[in-house]
């Protein structure tokens, strides 16, 4: 799994108070692990708070709307499901948002496999795989950021031919400097 950081500018990046919000790479900017699950519905309940829909914020602005499918009751979050179909061309169309009780939070799972984990009322906090490749974003202070990028040890081959060797058998393998 790839580790990539882009940087996005948002123009209308500000605090509810009309400030700028200093983000890692300055005032608007926004890194591509700043994603973060949104619902409008539990956000305009008065007292009870309900689970009607889910939206993934991208960190572009873009919002992936998610609709609750599963019977249970809107007050009820440990069960509900959301599946994600607004966007029907792109690797988010029929991903699917569950709560994990093993690991309070929700679960973004997209048709491919990968797994976005969130913190339950917080920010994403790893992305894996169906190879069991993942990264894991940690964060500091008020929002900052820190990633480890995790590799299972034997997805890694770390031979390689001697200079001018013909034969993958003469291989030699490096070790780490320490």
């Amino acid at each position: 799994m790839p580790i990539e950081v882009t940087r996005v500018y948002r123009s209308e990046d500000e605090a509810a108070d009309e400030t700028w919000i200093q983000r890692d790479f300055g005032y608007g900017t926004r890194l591509s692990y700043d994603i973060f699950l949104y619902s409008n519905s539990e956000i305009s309940s008065a007292g009870t708070p309900v689970f009607t829909d889910a939206e993934i914020s991208m960190p572009d602005g873009a919002m992936v709307e998610c609709t609750r499918t599963d019977g249970y009751p809107s007050t009820d979050y440990v069960h509900a499901q959301f599946e994600c179909a607004s966007q029907p061309t792109g690797v988010w169309f029929k991903s699917t948002i569950a709560y994990n009780q093993t690991r309070p939070g929700w679960d973004v799972t997209r048709k491919d496999g990968t797994v976005y984990a969130f913190a339950e009322g917080g920010p994403l906090v790893s992305i894996s795989d169906r190879f069991e490749n993942f990264v894991t974003i940690s964060r500091g202070g008020a929002m900052g950021t820190g990633c480890t990028h995790a590799i299972p040890a034997n997805a890694i081959d770390t031979s390689r031919r001697q200079p001018g060797a013909r034969s993958p058998s003469a291989t030699t393998t490096p070790t780490s400097p320490t």
